[in-house]
């Protein structure tokens, strides 16, 4: 059945070739994951559902270290500087506190 196949992908495929993990997000959050051919920047676009209360204390996990993250929102300004937390399970954790409803975490190598 291709239906039931869909949704035991991440079942049989395990966690351990994901690019991308979010954790305490409280709402659904739907992202874009695009690199550049160098691979040396990516931007992960973010898209919460959570009725533009926008959601607090997102953490971002990536798979690959990068040396810098700032996160843009469509409210304009300069972007956050994020700072980046060593995971346990490699690669790196970002914190966001207070995620707008759109995103945009620009990534550099």
């Amino acid at each position: 059945d291709p239906y039931q196949l869909s949704l035991d992908t991440q079942i049989l495929l395990s966690h351990s070739n994901d690019l991308v993990r979010f954790f305490g997000t409280g709402s659904s959050v739907c992202y874009h994951y695009t690199g550049s051919p160098d691979q040396r920047r990516t931007l992960l676009q973010l898209l919460t559902f959570s009725g533009g209360r926008g959601v607090s204390d997102l953490t971002v996990w990536l798979h690959r270290k990068y040396r810098s993250a700032r996160l843009r929102s469509l409210q304009g300004g300069e972007p956050a500087v994020l700072t980046p937390h060593e995971s346990d399970a490699g690669g790196v954790e970002y914190q966001i506190p207070q995620m707008p409803a759109y995103g945009a975490l620009e990534l550099e190598v």
